[in-house]
């Protein structure tokens, strides 16, 4: 049977595993913004997207929540 300690470490992991495909997911739906609105006037938002490709962490949250 699995001690107390054990749970702890399996749930973390699985945690872990959620929030780092949470953030991979949120990276692409950044990149596939992008692609939708290419051809759109250059604004704000284009240029902190085409940031969040090279900063992974801004791009994830960007393609997560706007």
């Amino acid at each position: 049977m699995m001690e107390k300690s054990d749970w702890g470490a399996g749930l973390g992991a699985i945690i872990g595993v959620g929030v780092l495909g949470m953030l991979i997911v949120g990276w692409i739906m950044n990149i596939v913004a992008i692609v939708k609105i290419v051809d759109l006037p250059v604004t704000g938002m284009f240029i902190l997207r085409c940031v969040g490709i090279f900063v992974a962490p801004l791009g994830s949250i960007l393609g997560l929540f706007f």
